[in-house]
């Protein structure tokens, strides 16, 4: 089944598989509250695919608090949380407690939703991104794209992607965190000569993803003038993901022949990543070296 009603009595899950898709693309999308790595217990929406066995992480709630094993997610009307009190490691119940939660689904898009009695949207998962945003999901002004540490560490890592107060769509490094107060922008969208202007007029408060680009839009505006600004491709694709990778940079890719594809990159020259070649190496043509005689510690 794609969904779990919640009654008066609470219901409990202690690692493993839990909710799955039923859609017409064969169970795309899967929710699970289970081990990614070292033990560690994370709540984290997957796609999966009969050609590509191998789950793509596209959402992960408590990706900076791990689970143990023995730590339960639990759904209440009050909402979904896991762990007990006084050790809650998160919950969804700043926004949804006393709203008579019946329901938690997974959408056939990858959206995890929590509804109430008459199927009203509570809260879901599209909110509250973490390194990557699917087909009709926006990012909005409030909201941001965080890097992961690693492919094997997926905890804040040292990058950003948001909306600011201008209405454009920026790449920060942090150094040292991801909240760190050294910061300092290394892409702009606003800057990149593949850049489309549209017709809106005012700054934009949302990036919304699909299958030929992505665009800019300002939500308050009529339709015929809420896009800003876009980055189109050749694409017709219908399952797509941007996702900011472990390196800093925003990789676009479009689900076809059972795979997963990169069909844009927001930074194509590696050099202007802030660390490609570490802290202090150079970086030229997308090649590293050391400055001076200094020797590399490791490739």
């Amino acid at each position: 089944t794609d969904y779990i009603e919640i009654d008066s009595s609470a219901k409990y899950y202690v690692g493993g598989f839990f909710l799955h898709s039923l859609d017409s693309m064969n169970s795309t999308f899967s929710a699970s509250f289970s081990s990614l790595s070292s033990g560690q217990v994370y709540l984290s929406v997957s796609h999966t695919s009969i050609q590509t066995p191998t789950a793509v992480v596209v959402w992960t709630a408590n990706r900076d608090s791990p689970a143990s094993p023995s730590d339960p997610l639990i759904f209440t009307p009050d909402g979904i949380h896991i762990g007990t009190t006084p050790n809650v490691v998160w919950s969804t119940l700043n926004s949804t407690v006393g709203k008579g939660a019946k329901r938690v689904q997974m959408k056939n898009n990858g959206n995890l939703v929590l509804l109430d009695a008459l199927n009203n949207t509570l809260w879901q998962s599209f909110d509250y991104p973490t390194d990557t945003i699917l087909t009709g999901q926006a990012l909005k002004n409030n909201t941001r794209l965080v890097s992961r540490v690693s492919d094997e560490d997926i905890s804040l890592g040292l990058y950003e992607l948001s909306i600011q107060s201008t209405g454009d769509l920026m790449l920060t490094f942090y150094m040292g965190s991801s909240s760190g107060s050294l910061a300092f922008s290394y892409w702009s969208m606003a800057k990149d000569s593949r850049l489309v202007v549209g017709s809106g007029i005012g700054p934009a408060d949302r990036a919304v993803l699909d299958s030929t680009g992505i665009s800019l839009i300002i939500s308050n505006a009529p339709s015929s003038s809420a896009v800003k600004s876009s980055f189109f491709w050749h694409g017709t694709a219908l399952l797509n993901r941007a996702t900011l990778e472990a390196d800093g940079n925003v990789q676009v890719y479009a689900f076809f022949s059972g795979q997963w594809n990169i069909i844009f990159r927001f930074i194509n020259d590696v050099c202007h990543l802030p660390l490609y070649c570490g802290h202090f190496g150079l970086c030229n043509g997308g090649h590293c070296s050391c400055p001076g005689s200094l020797l590399p510690l490791n490739s």
